[in-house]
């Protein structure tokens, strides 16, 4: 793996920061093309991973509307930035043994109904893993397209390694900002209770963890 040079190798070489962030990869007027762009992509329900790698669509711990991106003519421009804010905070933070990704989610949160994501980690261990999942989720990525104003409710939280509430860690969303966190990591939206949060999701892969 190649690494860039960083002015502070104390903090590269120990410490693993339960989450890191980064802000303007993308223009106002970038992010209302991203999301008038991901407006015109098929929605369905979105679900979680069951026994044999089937999608549960019975489990009540995510309520929300997703859609799925691949790279096109359309959208590569989104994924070049996020293929490189994925590399640069891999590099600097975590360093990983990552291969990418394939595609993106789009995600809404809807305050009429609701919607939520309960306490949830992004890497799927056991053999429930989906058969097309070749590789494992190592790196999570979200990034953040709705204004903090533009709804109610929706913290986005991530623990600190307890189960106790009162150590659990709540993440700044920031529109445009991009959140990144190990998939290991225990994390979940709470319920919007007013307006609408929209974000892009994606999991970065690589061989599992060694």
């Amino acid at each position: 793996m190649s690494r860039m040079l960083y002015l502070f190798p104390k903090e590269r070489a120990g410490v693993t920061y339960p989450y890191v962030f980064w802000d303007g990869l993308f223009t106002d007027e970038e992010l209302v093309k991203v999301v008038e762009y991901c407006e015109t992509l098929e929605k369905i329900e979105g679900t979680t991973v069951g026994k044999n790698g089937q999608q549960d669509t019975e489990d009540t711990s995510r309520k929300s509307t997703i859609a799925w991106c691949k790279p096109n003519e359309e959208s590569q421009w989104i994924f070049d930035r996020l293929m490189y804010v994925a590399d640069q905070l891999n590099k600097r933070f975590y360093e990983f043994d990552l291969n990418g990704f394939e595609q993106f989610q789009y995600t809404v949160y809807d305050g009429e109904q609701n919607q939520k994501y309960d306490y949830h980690m992004d890497t799927i261990l056991g053999i429930d893993k989906p058969l097309e999942m070749m590789e494992t989720r190592k790196l999570s990525l979200s990034l953040i397209l709705s204004d903090p104003s533009d709804y109610e409710g929706g913290e986005f939280y991530i623990q600190s390694g307890s189960p106790d509430p009162e150590r659990l860690l709540k993440m700044e969303q920031v529109k445009g900002r991009v959140l990144a966190f190990p998939s290991f990591m225990i994390h979940g939206v709470e319920p919007v209770t007013k307006g609408v949060r929209r974000s892009i999701v994606v999991w970065v892969e690589g061989p599992k963890f060694k």
